[in-house]
């Protein structure tokens, strides 16, 4: 999948976590970006305010 804007990211990132069997919280601890945040990209809401 090509990703060409910030839904088709979060969609990647949602699919492969899936995948790979990782909840939010897991890649939450590994990365350290919020739970809330990772849950916001993967549905596709807005989180920053775009010109």
């Amino acid at each position: 999948m090509k990703v060409t804007d910030s839904n088709l990211f979060g969609t990647a990132i949602k699919n492969k976590r899936k995948k790979l069997g990782y909840t939010q919280k897991y890649i939450s601890e590994f990365t350290g970006i919020s739970e809330s945040f990772l849950s916001d990209l993967e549905n596709r809401k807005k989180t920053i305010n775009e010109p």
